[in-house]
């Protein structure tokens, strides 16, 4: 028998809530209001976005690098469950970024293996 953990079962949500965002904001093809690149932006900035402004941002960063968002809904939210592991979001049920608060989002991600 398999047993979850508190922060096992915590990161899950937030994977299956991140899951959700990125088929619901591809079906509706929302994307980032702003003008600075998100790419950018850094796991602070990151960590205080509401969810689906969390997910625009990783939307916005993946169009940046040269791919399409709306292409592989498994790839978006992969990339952005990516994002959240290396700001340390979710970490003790915490929505605000807790890891790299001063580096740039796209750090946690490795463009050069997804060509």
């Amino acid at each position: 028998m398999r047993t979850t953990t508190k922060k096992g079962a915590q990161v899950g949500k937030r994977v299956a809530r991140v899951g959700m965002s990125v088929l619901l904001a591809l079906a509706l093809g929302t994307g980032l209001v702003g003008c600075s690149k998100s790419s950018k932006m850094t796991c602070q900035e990151y960590g205080q976005l509401s969810d689906s402004a969390q997910l625009n941002a990783v939307m916005s960063m993946i169009r940046e690098h040269g791919f399409d968002p709306n292409s592989s809904a498994l790839g978006t939210a992969k990339i952005a469950s990516d994002v959240d592991m290396y700001c340390g979001i979710g970490i003790s049920g915490s929505a605000q970024a807790s890891k790299n608060l001063g580096s740039p989002i796209e750090s946690a991600i490795n463009w050069s293996s997804l060509r």
